[in-house]
């Protein structure tokens, strides 16, 4: 079930000639915003392609190139796991917050 943002930065990684185990993390949604389970996955990508002398894609990275868009962060918000977060973040608030 692959993304927009993931099927951009899997090219990449494929045009860039990197290992198959990084592109292998990368359809595995290892580096999605919302799908994966690290929580600094364009961190952990920035770090991956520097030790495989991706330098490129990591600066590709940095500046944002493979960020889940919108249309991807309104599809999580509508999931289980989006609905989870959001209320998890209003039971957080100080009770006297709008």
């Amino acid at each position: 079930m692959g993304s927009r943002s993931t099927d951009k930065l899997v090219a990449a990684l494929k045009e860039a000639g990197a290992p198959p185990a990084l592109v292998l993390l990368a359809i595995a949604d290892a580096f999605h915003d919302f799908r994966s389970s690290s929580a600094t996955p364009i961190m952990d990508l920035v770090r991956a392609c520097e030790r495989a002398g991706l330098h490129g894609i990591a600066e590709r990275a940095i500046h944002g190139e493979f960020d889940a868009g919108r249309d991807e962060s309104e599809e999580w918000m509508k999931s289980p796991d989006g609905q989870r977060t959001a209320r998890a973040l209003l039971d957080e608030r100080p009770k006297d917050s709008p």
